[in-house]
């Protein structure tokens, strides 16, 4: 008896990010020998991207992906095989029954079986990988003596450093969701509203049974982000070409003065909440019952995917 697997690929955002970069990571782990390259079927399984970008043309299969960002979210339809999403809000989002709103689909991650390890770190610190741009973390992070985790180092390096930690600072969903389910309890934070997709962590929290209350730690912005906002904004109103021969001298006084005035300002502010932190610890943690609960029930469904998938013959 021979069993041939219908083609399937992995659907993911192409960024060197860490929840986005665990799809391939993950599933091929999980079910090897099982993906290919075929886009006819996509398989949706980690990330906010039940989404207006999502393709329509290919069948979709999703389990413990996400909906949030843009609109409209799709229609779910024949185009669909709906085995698991993140959480009930997505289910909300979706229009479909709140059943699907089983949990994430990372928390598979703990179908590895990893062995204990020690704690080597006592606070650790993962931003949202869209903060590397802005601000250089890793120095307010050696600053205050808390480990610094890269969210765009390699998917071993980062899943070691997290379950080393005792507590993780973390503005990155899927640093939370990971530490969870490695039974490292979180603080939430947050530095950049622009970013903050509030929806994701709810819909999240919701599905373990949390509750989202996250830490405002402040903006942080460098010399060069300033001068590129500064640049982009002049281009996009169309007064670069004009100011082109004098740019160069009227950001750099803007930037220098804003910075020498504001940075250092907020510096101080933001170096005071990591302490406040450090000092009151508000972390939270899944009940053990809840987070075995919703990897039972996302094992069941990966294995019945896979079955769903198969062909026998």
């Amino acid at each position: 008896m021979i069993t041939i697997c219908v083609s399937v690929k992995i659907y993911h955002l192409k960024i060197n990010n860490f929840g986005d970069a665990l799809n391939n990571w993950l599933w091929p782990k999980l079910i090897p020998n099982f993906f290919d390259n075929d886009e006819n079927n996509l398989f949706i399984g980690i990330g906010t991207v039940l989404n207006a970008w999502l393709p329509q043309t290919p069948y979709k299969i999703v389990l413990g992906a996400g909906a949030g960002g843009k609109k409209p979210f799709p229609l779910i339809n024949e185009k669909f095989r709906l085995y698991a999403l993140r959480g009930p809000i997505s289910a909300r989002l979706l229009n479909v029954n709140t059943k699907f709103g089983i949990g994430d689909g990372a928390i598979l991650l703990k179908s590895l079986k990893y062995q204990p390890v020690h704690k080597e770190f006592t606070f650790s610190f993962m931003p949202h990988v869209a903060s590397k741009r802005f601000w250089n973390w890793k120095e307010i992070c050696d600053e205050l003596l808390i480990t610094y985790i890269d969210p765009e180092d390699k998917i071993e390096k980062i899943i070691e450093s997290i379950r080393k930690t005792q507590y993780l600072i973390t503005s990155a969903l899927h640093g939370a969701i990971v530490a969870d389910l490695f039974r490292v309890p979180q603080i939430h934070v947050y530095s950049y509203k622009k970013w903050l997709n509030k929806i994701k962590w709810e819909d999240w929290c919701l599905s373990v049974k949390l509750k989202y209350n996250a830490v405002e730690i402040g903006p942080l912005y460098s010399r060069d982000s300033i001068n590129e906002k500064i640049y982009r904004e002049l281009d996009k109103n169309k007064v670069f070409p004009i100011l082109n021969p004098m740019i160069g001298n009227i950001s750099k006084k803007l930037i220098n003065s804003f910075y020498s005035f504001g940075m250092n300002y907020n510096k101080e502010k933001v170096l005071n909440t990591f302490r406040w932190i450090v000092k009151n610890n508000p972390s939270i943690m899944s009940k053990d019952e809840d987070i075995n609960n919703i990897h039972e029930q996302l094992q069941e469904k990966l294995f019945k995917f896979k079955k769903d998938f198969s062909i026998t013959g």
